[in-house]
C-alpha cells in the first residue's frame, strides 16, 4: 500500500492478541478486549503513528501476529510524485468501507 493510500482494514478480531513487529523487532500489542468475533477496524495509520511516538521509529512493514503464527504483512510504499490521484472507496464483502 502506498502512504496515501493507508486506510483502516476490517477484519474478524480474533480472540487472541495481535502482535504488530516492525522490522527492527519493536512490537505492538492489540488486545482483543470486548471485540472479539466482531468486524473490526485495524487502523494502519494509527498503529505507524504509535510505532513512531513510542520507537520513534517510521515503519514500512508491519508483520501481524496471532498465537505467534505470522498472519500477513503490510508493507508501505513512499508516495511517488505525482499530478494527479484517484481514490476509489467501495463496500468489502463484509460491508465495511476499503480505499484503493
Amino acid at each position: 500500500m502506498r502512504e496515501s493510500e493507508l486506510y483502516p482494514l476490517y477484519c474478524f478480531m480474533p480472540d487472541a492478541e495481535i502482535t504488530v513487529v516492525s522490522d527492527s523487532g519493536n512490537m505492538i500489542t492489540i488486545a482483543p478486549g470486548t471485540n472479539a468475533g466482531k468486524v473490526t477496524a485495524v487502523n494502519l495509520p494509527v498503529i505507524r503513528k504509535q510505532f513512531l511516538s513510542q520507537y520513534k521509529e517510521v515503519v514500512y512493514n508491519m508483520l501481524f501476529v496471532i498465537d505467534g503464527v505470522a498472519v500477513f504483512l503490510v508493507t508501505v510504499l513512499k508516495n511517488a510524485p505525482s499530478t494527479g490521484r484517484l481514490l476509489l472507496r467501495f463496500r468489502n464483502s463484509l460491508g465495511c468501507y476499503e480505499q484503493i
